[in-house]
């Protein structure tokens, strides 16, 4: 990120942008600069699989997408990846029973940095918020 606390470049490769792992959870970050038009096309694919990857190997794992905006449909898909069966990419043997995803604006990443808001806190209320069966999204 930048001195304005704006995503720069992206990372390349089999995973996410930034990985975090702490003796309480595994934390995935995917920033993206595309704009809500393109991210179906260019994110959707690459950041479940990095989840079901980073979700199949790591303790209390949770990735967060952050955008500068956020289409909808992408982010109604990512919410469905919860109830969804996936195998790892990197090893078929691996099962994963859905990946959470939760999503953020550029905007209210920076807010939440700003804020005395600890990394446990938002994980906390991401969890807490959680749908354990499928709901409709309109």
């Amino acid at each position: 990120m930048d001195g304005n606390h704006l995503p720069i470049i992206h990372n390349s490769g089999y995973k996410g942008d930034i990985e975090i792992f702490t003796d309480k959870y595994s934390l995935q970050i995917e920033a993206t600069l595309v704009n809500k038009y393109n991210q179906k096309r260019a994110e959707l694919e690459p950041v479940i699989r990095h989840a079901i990857n980073f979700e199949s190997k790591n303790y209390a794992p949770q990735t967060i997408y952050i955008a500068n905006e956020l289409d909808d449909n992408v982010i109604n898909i990512f919410r469905a990846s919860q109830f969804i069966e996936f195998k790892d990419t990197t090893s078929n043997m691996r099962h994963v029973y859905g990946v959470n995803i939760f999503a953020f604006t550029t905007n209210e990443i920076i807010r939440i940095l700003d804020s005395d808001i600890t990394d446990t806190e938002i994980l906390n209320v991401i969890n807490k918020y959680k749908n354990n069966t499928p709901i409709f999204i309109k």
